[in-house]
């Protein structure tokens, strides 16, 4: 069984990691944290944005690198389309597809700001949690049967390459996080028997 990433919860106003996902609305709608990094960074979100063409639609994405006025050094925008459209099953999917993009930046920890524009109160919690969910599910990988390598490299040298198996760490940031630890408490308990 491969090993699972540590879910925590934070709230909205905890640093982020280096490397951290903001969901965008359909037609680039923002929440509040992504519109004051978006201001702080002088629009830079929304004109990279623009850029790709990149119109917040369910399960899309774009990549800012290296902004000067940006703490992480790679921010994700990833579309959810119309917050009033999102099902419980999709949350648990677009937070997979949010783990999936993350994991692909060869990152040890992530952020995810679990933040969408008309989602408040206790459907932010459960928002948070199955992002968390799906985020579990995704980080699955089967490598029972994969040959091993001919010599382990012992841990010091390893962390000198940088060489990463995935994200270790992943953060979501919510506005309660004790609501949404306590949602997600049930659906680990889910992952546990699926996993």
């Amino acid at each position: 069984m491969s090993a699972r990433p540590e879910i925590v919860f934070a709230a909205l106003d905890q640093p982020l990691e280096g490397a951290a996902a903001l969901l965008v609305g359909d037609d680039l709608a923002l929440a509040e944290t992504a519109a004051s990094l978006n201001t702080g960074a002088g629009g830079a979100l929304m004109r990279a944005a623009e850029a790709a063409n990149f119109k917040g639609k369910s399960k899309t994405s774009v990549e800012v690198l290296g902004h000067a006025e940006l703490a992480p050094a790679r921010v994700l925008l990833i579309g959810t389309g119309a917050a009033a459209d999102l099902s419980c099953n999709d949350q648990v999917l677009l937070g997979g597809y949010v783990f999936g993009q993350l994991g692909a930046r060869k990152t040890l920890s992530a952020s995810l700001v679990a933040e969408v524009p008309g989602i408040s109160g206790q459907r932010a919690a459960e928002l948070a949690a199955d992002l968390a969910y799906g985020a579990t599910l995704r980080s699955y990988k089967f490598d029972k049967y994969l040959t091993k390598g001919k010599a382990e490299k012992p841990e010091d040298e390893e962390a000198k390459d940088g060489a990463t198996d995935g994200i270790t760490r992943f953060v979501i940031h919510t506005p309660d996080p004790d609501a949404a630890r306590a949602a997600y408490a049930a659906r680990a308990a889910l992952a546990d028997g699926i996993l």
